[in-house]
């Protein structure tokens, strides 16, 4: 998944603390779910990307499910998952799933703007559902953080929304809720904006030496907010969709 597997389990023991803006989008999901289906309880829950668990435990505030089949890249994150209930974690590379067991609803949680080709993945989970399933999910669109273009840095490259959106059409879903936002952090420095994208294993700009790091700092400062901070800025997109 674009070699991100390395530098995310890095830094699986500070995301929690640190991803503000995956447990804000987490949230939103479960609860544009909640909104869509009259059922509080599964047989099976597929989650994509399961991470540290942070949108499994925010499902599992609104809804109850017979099993929870967690899957991620990164191996060391079945330690942080081990402990939800009716759980059991495999390692995946969600660019290549093959053929997920039959579930009755399927989560992913910021996960798929790391993949190659997201078409991929979204057909296997569409095998995977019946007719009416609910597919809910979270990624990020074009323009995602930015500023670090603006400053001379390399971040990874998103679709644009509508082409999210497309792809899930093309795969088989009819989305129900697809919303594209813009959400705004702010910080004390240019550095402490390039922390927060450390801890939570977000790539960070691709600089050679010295003297392009200092250029990227000094260019991020003037982008500086009177009373505000250092401008970061995430353009997420969300989607409940429904198996045609």
């Amino acid at each position: 998944m674009r070699s991100c597997d390395a530098r995310f389990s890095r830094h699986l023991a500070t995301y929690d603390a640190n991803a503000f803006v995956q447990r804000m989008l987490a949230a939103k999901l479960v609860s544009l779910l909640a909104a869509r289906t009259w059922r509080r309880r599964f047989g099976r829950v597929l989650d994509l990307g399961c991470g540290t668990g942070l949108l499994t435990r925010r499902f599992l505030r609104d809804f109850s499910c017979g099993e929870i089949f967690l899957y991620d890249l990164v191996p060391a994150c079945g330690k942080f998952v081990s402990d939800i209930p009716g759980s059991r974690f495999f390692t995946a590379d969600l660019n290549t799933p093959g053929l997920f067991p039959p579930a009755d609803a399927i989560l992913s949680g910021a996960c798929c703007q790391w993949l190659e080709e997201p078409r991929v993945l979204f057909r296997a989970a569409a095998q995977a559902l019946p007719p009416g399933g609910f597919f809910a999910g979270s990624a990020f669109a074009a323009g995602n953080l930015e500023e670090l273009a603006q400053c001379g840095g390399t971040p990874l490259v998103c679709p644009a929304a509508g082409t999210w959106r497309a792809a899930l059409e093309e795969c088989g879903f009819v989305p129900e809720d697809f919303t594209c936002s813009c959400m705004t952090l702010h910080f004390s420095s240019p550095a402490a904006a390039l922390r927060h994208l450390k801890t939570t294993g977000v790539l960070t700009p691709a600089l050679k030496n010295c003297a392009e790091v200092r250029h990227f700092l000094d260019r991020y400062e003037k982008l500086r907010r009177p009373e505000r901070g250092i401008p970061l800025t995430y353009r997420p997109v969300l989607w409940v969709a429904r198996k045609a």
